[in-house]
Order: C-alpha cells, then sequence, then structure tokens
C-alpha cells in the first residue's frame, strides 16, 4: 500500500491506478489494540496477499473474528497469494476461540458456527480457487 504497487494493492482488477499511502505504524501479530470497550487481537494471515490480517474483536461477552480476505478473498499471483501460507494462517485461525466471524467483500454479515465455517474453508482451499477474481471492468458472460 505505501508504494501503490498497481499489482499488489489490485488496482489492476479496476484498470485504475493506487496512490501511495504513508504508513503510520505497523500492526504486529499478537498486538492487542483498545478501542473504547472493545479489544482488538492482531492476527498475521497472509495467503490472500503477504500482509492480510484478521483481527478478534473482543467486547467482555463476545468473541468476533473478522477475517477480512483470509476467508472470502480471492487466489491471485499478482496480489502475492500464497496457497501454502493462506493454509497456515487458516490453521492458525483454528487455534482462536471465537463465537462469531465476518469478512470482506459482502454486506456486513455476522456467521454463527463459526469454527465450523473457519474448518469447513480449510478443508475447501485448494480445491477450488474463486473464479469470480477477474478485473472488475470486464464484461462477464455466462
Amino acid at each position: 500500500m505505501e508504494i501503490g504497487d498497481y499489482h499488489r494493492t489490485g488496482a489492476f482488477l479496476y484498470g485504475k491506478s493506487f496512490p501511495a499511502l504513508q504508513v503510520h505504524r505497523t500492526l504486529i501479530d499478537g498486538e492487542m489494540l483498545q478501542i473504547g470497550r472493545f479489544t482488538l487481537e492482531v492476527i498475521h494471515t497472509p495467503g490472500h496477499s503477504p500482509g492480510s490480517v484478521s483481527l478478534l474483536l473482543m467486547d467482555g461477552i463476545h468473541k468476533i473474528l473478522i477475517a477480512g480476505d483470509t476467508l472470502w478473498g480471492g487466489y491471485h499471483v499478482k496480489v502475492g497469494s500464497d496457497i501454502e501460507a493462506w493454509g497456515n494462517s487458516l490453521d492458525k485461525l483454528l487455534t482462536y476461540d471465537f463465537d462469531l466471524m465476518t469478512f470482506g467483500h459482502l454486506p456486513p454479515t455476522l456467521v454463527y458456527d463459526a469454527k465450523t465455517k473457519v474448518s469447513e474453508a480449510r478443508k475447501q482451499l485448494g480445491v477450488y480457487f474463486n473464479p469470480w477474481f477477474k478485473p472488475m471492468y470486464e464484461t462477464f458472460q455466462y
């Protein structure tokens, strides 16, 4: 992100440039962030891309996994996808305790039976790569 790389940012999917962004700080795997009454644990989950992270949101009652693209992202070598790292990240998520989860690229959604869903995703990894991971400016024909 900090250099605005055309491929690593996914800008090529939209046929547009992505401006370089100033990085103010780097998140660290295992770091705990306090935001009001919420605690977020940073979980480095490379696979979709090298810098992918998931967050574990805790409010004292619930533990919600915010999986980002680790559970719903597409695979593409141009963004740095790595199938082995992705599998390791899913295995890593299965070591955490969480009640619910959500992920990227969909309207806000809370998924129950979340641990089972992560386990199912792990079993399916590599069996079926997302066929919809195409440039957004292309016209799709069926």
